[in-house]
């Protein structure tokens, strides 16, 4: 037999010895090597997930973390303008126990009817309910405020919930603007603007 034959004196020159396989013998197993084709329900499942949790949760924890994750995600629909699939999720966000009492929830509901489908109505009735649950919230009193102003023509009632508004939220120079818009133009008066 021939000798085997060696790589040139410049390849590997400086190279540690090559290790040692491992034998057939040991416990070496290998790796899953999935193929770009194999679907995912195919391939094994790792060690490292964490199994869920056996303990259940009280209705009151998990009903509130179920309500806020409805209302995340309905307002993260509104702010791409999908509104359909918006609506449908604050709608089962309002059949949660405590849902139709909740500001937040009738604030986001209400924009998606007034912007989304034209319905000021349905919105100034979500927004009569917001505002009884929770009477100084910023976001309701400036929508509100906005829709007397924009949709009925209201000045007096806009500059009444909006001031209420920026008691709450002083600093949100858009109200600002919105307020001072409703008291120089709606009421004329340019100095009660500049205040």
């Amino acid at each position: 037999q021939a000798p085997a034959p060696q790589p040139p004196a410049h390849i590997g020159a400086s190279a540690a010895p090559p290790r040692a396989r491992p034998s057939t013998a040991s416990t070496y197993i290998p790796q899953h090597k999935p193929s770009p084709r194999e679907p995912p329900s195919a391939r094994p499942r790792t060690a490292t997930a964490r199994p869920r949790s056996s303990r259940p949760q009280s209705a009151k924890a998990s009903g509130v973390g179920l309500l806020q994750q409805m209302l995340q995600r309905g307002r993260a629909q509104y702010l791409v303008r999908d509104y359909a699939h918006a609506r449908a999720t604050l709608e089962d966000a309002l059949a949660q126990p405590g849902g139709a009492e909740d500001a937040r929830v009738l604030h986001c509901y209400a924009e998606v009817l007034n912007d989304g489908y034209s319905d000021t109505e349905g919105a100034e009735v979500c927004l009569e309910k917001a505002l009884q649950a929770s009477p100084a919230d910023p976001r309701v009193l400036r929508t509100l405020g906005g829709i007397a102003w924009r949709v009925r023509g209201d000045a007096r009632r806009a500059a009444e919930l909006m001031g209420r508004a920026v008691e709450g939220d002083g600093r949100n120079a858009k109200l600002l603007c919105e307020l001072a818009e409703v008291w120089e133009v709606g009421m004329g008066d340019a100095e009660g603007a500049c205040e």
